[in-house]
């Protein structure tokens, strides 16, 4: 699944985001309970921040504020994304899991 920092911090102007990505954080560890007995894998990914058709309208400077964020100074690319969610299906004992993509601090 996808979740989203801001469903774990919250943001002033992203309610309704973060109250849906706040609610896919408690989805994934309570699947990864249910459908551990069947052997599935449930685990989340925070990719970061990514230039994708949700931040088309974010100018380059208030994008490279955001990316300021990151303790590393950059954003993630969505073949990092990609790379992550391949490597994910190769684990046999990880489930229940989030795996933050970028270098931000809760």
């Amino acid at each position: 699944m996808t979740g989203s920092l801001v469903g774990l911090r919250g943001e002033i102007t992203l309610s309704s985001y973060a109250a849906s990505k706040g609610a896919v954080h408690g989805l994934v560890r309570d699947s990864a309970k249910k459908l551990a007995l069947k052997n599935i894998h449930v685990n989340e990914i925070i990719p970061g921040l990514l230039r994708t058709a949700i931040t088309q309208n974010v100018d380059d400077d208030e994008f490279a504020e955001l990316v300021s964020e990151n303790v590393l100074g950059r954003g993630t690319t969505c073949e990092e994304v990609a790379k992550t969610v391949v490597f994910l299906t190769t684990l046999k004992n990880v489930s229940g899991q989030s795996f933050f993509l970028d270098s931000r601090i809760i």
